[in-house]
């Protein structure tokens, strides 16, 4: 008896990110810092903020969950690991156009990446709105409609946007 995995076998395939790369020029949004929203609790019912960082290059780095009040604490831990560099979900791109965001990542899966992305209201420099996320996969593409308010948070050194998926 032959096992093969799905990879091997054609049948898990990563999706392509809805969003190219682009430089972005403009002052719609701050980029000299992170953006975080309540996203979850822990098992000891601890809030956890997604973070989100943005980059001049159009890269954007999803380094992760930190319990609320200790984001700048996770990112001094997180910059710069390899583990992270490695990790096809922590990275993605975007795009302003106008008073909107685009988001887009890979989101990990057993068979193949998903591609998300989230289309967000800027409401000014320092907040923007998730109002829905469409999810890529290979079954087709979802929608979930909710509304996730993230602010801004000056942070200095910012993580490096280096990464083995998105060229610079």
């Amino acid at each position: 008896m032959m096992l093969y995995s799905c990879e091997k076998l054609g049948i898990c395939k990563d999706r392509n990110l809805q969003v190219d790369r682009e430089i972005y020029q403009g002052n719609r949004l701050r980029i000299d810092g992170y953006y975080f929203a309540p996203s979850d609790t822990d098992g000891n019912g601890l809030q956890l903020n997604e973070i989100i960082v943005l980059y001049k290059s159009g890269v954007a780095g999803f380094p992760g969950n930190a319990s609320a009040g200790h984001e700048d604490d996770y990112l001094h831990l997180t910059s710069g690991s390899a583990d992270l560099r490695q990790s096809k979900g922590a990275w993605g791109t975007f795009r302003v156009t106008d008073s909107t965001l685009y988001l887009c990542k890979w989101k990990p899966a057993l068979c193949g990446y998903p591609a998300v992305q989230r289309t967000c209201e800027i409401i000014n420099d320092t907040t923007f709105i998730v109002h829905s996320t469409d999810i890529k996969g290979k079954h087709g593409t979802g929608t979930i409609e909710k509304d996730v308010i993230f602010r801004f948070r000056h942070f200095y050194p910012k993580p490096d946007s280096l990464n083995d998926f998105i060229k610079n």
